[in-house]
């Protein structure tokens, strides 16, 4: 099957294997709005990916845009969203994180606020 915009992709990356769909092919410019530029040709098309994120038990796009010949793409099923409890879970856990973050920060400010009155 050819790949078109729309299509869910993978590709080898440093972390291992990325996924995510393609926003837009180039055959005759470059890929604009990426910081690494790579010029797409008719003979050698290059493609904006925006990148998904694995978030509980399905995917989300990240709105993170990359750019990648077609030729180093293959072409995957759909990605699944994420269920709503697995996305309020997952919401759920970053609140959690957060309020250990902002924890940890009073504590640091009242051992400050200590030491300031000693």
């Amino acid at each position: 099957m050819a790949l078109k915009v729309g299509s869910y992709v993978s590709w080898k990356a440093s972390g291992g294997v990325a996924r995510g769909r393609i926003k837009q092919i180039v055959t005759n410019d470059e890929v604009p709005n990426i910081a690494i530029k790579i010029t797409g040709t008719n003979a050698n098309p290059a493609a904006q990916v925006e990148i998904y994120k694995q978030s509980g038990d399905g995917w989300e796009p990240s709105n993170l845009l990359v750019a990648h010949r077609l030729s180093t793409l293959t072409e995957i099923e759909p990605l699944k969203a994420p269920s709503k409890s697995s996305s309020k879970k997952a919401s759920m856990s970053a609140a959690a994180t957060q309020v250990q973050i902002l924890q940890v920060q009073l504590e640091a400010l009242r051992s400050r606020l200590l030491l300031e009155r000693s």
